[in-house]
């Protein structure tokens, strides 16, 4: 009886674990989209904290990689407030 509780607690936070690198994944996609779109002259190449800032990130985004992270970041959301 222990070990299966021991098991189950071991896949809990393994599931955990991964759901927290699929978030950093899907933050990391979003500062890289962001920051391969960005021109030198552009008033938005900040340094990477003020870039964080930036509230309008998903404009300059491509469609599809915007739909992607998006709908990642919403089913980690979703998943963590289980």
């Amino acid at each position: 009886m222990y070990l299966l509780l021991l098991l189950l607690l071991l896949l809990l936070l393994l599931l955990l674990l991964l759901l927290l690198l699929l978030l950093l994944l899907s933050l990391l996609l979003l500062l890289l989209l962001r920051r391969r779109r960005l021109s030198p002259s552009s008033p938005l190449s900040l340094p990477l904290l003020q870039l964080q800032l930036q509230l309008p990130l998903l404009p300059s985004m491509p469609p599809l990689a915007e739909l992607l992270a998006l709908l990642l970041l919403r089913v980690l959301a979703d998943a963590a407030c289980v």
